[in-house]
């Protein structure tokens, strides 16, 4: 096996990968949103609101990537210009 197999091999892989986890966050999306906002709700708890602001910012882009991963399984017909490795631009969320 070549180095070229080796690496198609792996994307194939990684892409089997991506499609599972992102059927399974399409699946189970309003349970991962919920347990966000638990997760925010004890952090501020815990802090007693101290970054309340800092929370809520990484929830949010958090968010946007669970809603980016779930919409991409509802329409997983890629967009013939994207690169389907890349998140398309303006969703908020860096990688």
């Amino acid at each position: 096996m070549n180095a070229d197999d080796i690496i198609k091999q792996g994307r194939e892989i990684a892409g089997q990968l991506r499609r599972e986890a992102g059927e399974q966050v399409a699946q189970h999306e309003q349970t991962i949103k919920d347990t966000i906002g638990k997760a925010v709700a004890f952090v501020n708890e815990k802090t007693e609101g101290r970054y309340t602001e800092q929370v809520g910012k990484v929830a949010g882009y958090v968010e946007q990537g669970v809603d980016w991963v779930a919409s991409e399984r509802r329409d997983p017909e890629p967009k013939p210009d994207n690169d389907p490795d890349q998140p398309s631009s303006g969703t908020g969320v860096s990688g």
